[in-house]
């Protein structure tokens, strides 16, 4: 399992580096879709949902606080451009309040496992309208 993840990050690495962190032109379709589709929704989701909320649980309970710090976190990270920082902030305001509802209502393991499906659902519709259909 360690030599996959190991594997995984050194791959992720190299690819970010080919494309300077944000032109995702030079990498092939297979190698995008693996980024973009797997590698992305699962870091993000345990790294920018369920990670900051179990840290900022001992400062706080408020699920508003969860949501905007969660949410400026996620669009920090995708600093490609301006108007993509607030795009990003925009869907991460659905995903986190996606994942911090059914953590409330059912369980952490499922708002894992369903806010990682939403994401990678996302991503997909994303792709499929700016790289095959070309309308984004």
């Amino acid at each position: 399992m360690s030599i996959s993840l190991a594997f995984g990050f050194d791959f992720v690495i190299d690819k970010i580096k080919e494309t300077n962190g944000s032109n995702f032109n030079n990498i092939q379709i297979w190698e995008k879709l693996f980024l973009i589709l797997i590698f992305g929704p699962i870091l993000e989701t345990l790294f920018l949902n369920y990670l900051p909320i179990l840290i900022l649980k001992n400062f706080t309970r408020n699920n508003f606080v969860f949501l905007i710090f969660n949410s400026v976190l996620f669009s920090l990270l995708h600093n490609y451009s301006c108007f993509y920082m607030v795009f990003a902030f925009l869907s991460a305001l659905l995903l986190n309040f996606y994942f911090i509802i059914v953590m409330i209502t059912k369980d952490e393991m499922r708002a894992i496992k369903y806010t990682i499906l939403l994401h990678f659902s996302y991503n997909l519709s994303i792709f499929i309208m700016s790289d095959l259909l070309k309308i984004i």
